[in-house]
């Protein structure tokens, strides 16, 4: 009884120390970014229409008292200011720190970062330069550090809600895209009887058939090959151009791109995954799957 007792804390802390665990690594699923994009645009957008919209009818944190004749340009102006704020986090920041903010390694705790870095910038401007022109009063840095903190609790639920959602999205649809694979039929099998591709570089020529070619990394004056032949898996470089070896690839529909420089045989790709990051591509013969290019979703899609 007394051992049972004395166990209640242990499994207590046990159980607590297993949630953190399980939420630490939860933080560091794949997740999709919207840094430089249109996206971050419209959120500025949104967020500048917020304060205006606040300052403007709610007119909060002294700013009814302010009897000014230019108020509205005030306004107008800090709400520019919050534009900004998001231009600053979304744009500059990613611009200035790459590696952090790339699109390949983001993760719900770079998302959830984002969020933090966004209402503090916003925050930032807005209520100083408010104060500045004597708009409104916001005791700082006290306010800020609470809107900040506000945007922090906001973001980790945002950013795991958005996790969810989009992992779910594109699981569900790659289990359709891998339906798809297994019918997937290329065009040119029912006109071509006997289809071959032909790559001249600069000082050899390499022919295949077209299932043999395995997948494409291109780049403006050279190319690297993975195919299949007699011995197994071949790796070759060919000096070619970029617009030649498109060109070939084009005349069989079964070449798909993935990226902006590669290319994958679709008879190649055995499964599809997906998580909240968007798809990746189990293909033969490679170790490891390869993340799908946002912009080529629709082709995968499609199949």
């Amino acid at each position: 009884m007394i051992k049972s007792i004395l166990n209640i804390p242990v499994q207590i802390i046990n159980s607590v120390a297993g949630f953190f665990q399980k939420l630490a690594q939860a933080t560091k699923r794949p997740m999709r970014s919207g840094v430089l994009t249109l996206k971050s645009l419209i959120s500025a957008v949104v967020v500048a229409l917020s304060v205006f919209v606040l300052f403007y009818f709610a007119q909060p944190f002294g700013i009814r008292e302010n009897t000014a004749l230019n108020k509205t340009l005030l306004i107008s102006i800090a709400s520019a200011a919050g534009f900004i704020g998001i231009l600053i986090s979304d744009y500059l920041l990613p611009f200035t720190f790459k590696k952090f903010f790339d699109s390949s390694q983001w993760t719900v705790i770079r998302q959830f970062s984002l969020f933090v870095l966004r209402f503090f910038f916003v925050g930032l401007l807005v209520m100083v330069f408010s104060n500045q022109v004597g708009l409104a009063k916001f005791d700082l840095p006290m306010v800020l550090l609470e809107f900040t903190g506000f945007g922090a609790v906001i973001g980790f639920i945002i950013s795991f809600l958005q996790e969810s959602t989009l992992r779910s999205k594109f699981s569900l649809k790659s289990e359709i895209i891998n339906r798809n694979l297994q019918n997937f039929t290329p065009v040119e099998s029912q006109k071509m009887l006997f289809p071959v591709m032909a790559f001249s570089g600069a000082n050899e020529k390499l022919s295949l058939v077209p299932n043999q070619l395995v997948s494409v990394s291109i780049s403006k004056y050279k190319s690297q090959l993975l195919y299949q032949n007699f011995f197994g898996l071949a790796d070759k470089e060919l000096d070619i151009q970029a617009e030649d070896v498109k060109k070939e690839l084009q005349k069989h529909p079964q070449f798909i791109q993935i990226s902006d420089h590669e290319y994958a045989n679709a008879h190649a790709l055995y499964k599809v995954t997906g998580d909240a990051s968007g798809y990746e591509l189990h293909i033969a013969k490679r170790s490891k799957p390869v993340r799908l290019s946002r912009k080529f979703e629709k082709t995968i899609e499609s199949l």
